[in-house]
């Protein structure tokens, strides 16, 4: 495993934290994660 999990936040919690500063206007939900190979330069 290359990143620690709890390094990220719910983004549920987050978002209900931020009610009043943002509109939702979609919701993306991803099929498919692909991580670079160790050998690929990394993009900006």
């Amino acid at each position: 495993m290359d990143e620690a999990p709890m390094s990220y936040k719910d983004i549920h919690t987050v978002m209900a934290a931020q009610h009043d500063l943002v509109e939702v206007l979609v919701k993306f939900e991803p099929r498919i994660v692909r991580m670079a190979d160790a050998r690929e330069k990394p993009e900006d």
